[in-house]
This record gives structure tokens, C-alpha cells and sequence, in this order.
């Protein structure tokens, strides 16, 4: 009679060091923050950031207005 092994289920990616799969979620998750970080940055220094945040608070007084029209 022959035995079998159980099969295997290999360590996910980003669960172990010893899985050896690839880089993990540990690599990943800090390089898209400083990326994150870094666009922050540059719409916080430039005239887009302050367009941006122009037009959504013009945006917010307007969706208050509606709402108060709305619930007079």
C-alpha cells in the first residue's frame, strides 16, 4: 500500500520571510505611502492644490445650500 503526503499549501506572499515567494506586502505597502506622500506634497506646493481645494469648498457651500433648499 503506498502512502501519500498531504499536499503542501505554500505561505502566502507578504506572510513570511521563509516563504521565499517574491517581495511581500511589507515592501510594498511603505513604497506606495511615500508615493502617496509625495503627490500630497506636490499639490500641497503648487496653484493646482489650492484650484483643488478651491472648488471643493465652493462645492461643499453649494451642497449646503441644496440640502437647506431641500429641507425648507
Amino acid at each position: 500500500m503506498e502512502v501519500t503526503q498531504p499536499n503542501r499549501i505554500p505561505p502566502k506572499v507578504g506572510h513570511g520571510s521563509e516563504g521565499g515567494n517574491g517581495p511581500g506586502l511589507r515592501s510594498f505597502v511603505p513604497q506606495c505611502w511615500g508615493q502617496l506622500k509625495r503627490a500630497a506634497r506636490w499639490l500641497d506646493d503648487s496653484w493646482v492644490g489650492d484650484l483643488l481645494g478651491a472648488v471643493c469648498l465652493f462645492g461643499i457651500w453649494y451642497l449646503l445650500f441644496l440640502f437647506g433648499w431641500v429641507l425648507s
